[in-house]
This record gives C-alpha cells, structure tokens and sequence, in this order.
C-alpha cells in the first residue's frame, strides 16, 4: 500500500467513527411519520410532505443496511 491508501483508509474510518460517535451522543430520529401524535413539538410542523420523503430515505437506508 502507498501514501495515497493509507489516507484513504484514514479518511474513512475517521468518518465511520465520527459517524459512530454522532449516532450515540444523537441517537436515531424517533419520528414514526404521524404527525398527530407529537404535536407542536414536531421539527416538521407545517411540512409534512418534507417529513414523508425524510421518513422514506431512513426506510431505504435502513433496508439497504439491512437494519
């Protein structure tokens, strides 16, 4: 392996480990897509269509990771 691998592979365990780090101190979104049962505290209070297409990308993330 030359210089330029070794960043490379660098590079990417820093971001999984960022990204590890990032989901323990956040945790995953607890939004189930029924906006009626959060109420005013919703992040997505007055766009829901917004909140739908969120909620599908998770859903395809998830079944591509197999979670």
């Amino acid at each position: 392996m030359n210089l330029a691998s070794w960043v490379i592979v660098i590079c990417i365990l820093f971001i999984v480990i960022w990204d590890i780090y990032y989901l323990l101190n956040h945790g995953m979104s607890e939004c189930n897509g029924s906006c009626n049962s959060c109420g005013p505290k919703c992040k997505w209070t007055g766009d829901i269509e917004k909140a739908r297409r969120r909620l599908a990308f998770k859903r395809k993330i998830k079944k591509l990771l197999h979670m």
